[in-house]
């Protein structure tokens, strides 16, 4: 049997309204279950973090004050930026400039992804 993630790899998954400092914990905990109990599991070709920064992304609020260290956990590839909009917390307007407070000190390029350049490759826009 093929593994669901080899049968689809273009599949793409967006965790959304949960913000993203669970998501390097998680992804931590899981590649350590499978390297202490990897005969218990079922073949895996890569870690559970390489196949979530292949295929999966973590949206950051504008108020999502670890964003910064989830990127620096996750890597840039697979955090997306999410105004929040229209809920009543939003800070709106000002969410692209609370966001960009929020990323501030991290690399030029890895702000550019999130605040756009992940989400083009989430829904397939990437300039071809």
């Amino acid at each position: 049997m093929i593994p669901r993630r080899e049968r689809f790899p273009d599949l793409r998954v967006a965790f959304l309204e949960s913000g993203s400092g669970w998501a390097p914990y998680w992804l931590d905990r899981m590649d350590e279950h499978c390297e202490v109990q990897g005969d218990k599991l079922p073949a895996l070709k890569q870690k559970p973090s390489e196949s979530f920064q292949r295929q999966c992304f973590v949206a950051m609020d504008p108020d999502d004050h670890v964003a910064a260290s989830t990127l620096r956990g996750l890597g840039d590839a697979c955090v997306v930026w999410s105004s929040d909009y229209p809920h009543p917390d939003a800070p709106f307007p000002g969410a692209v400039r609370e966001s960009l407070a929020t990323l501030a000190g991290l690399p030029e390029e890895s702000i550019r992804k999130v605040m756009g350049g992940d989400a083009r490759r989430l829904s397939g826009l990437e300039a071809r």
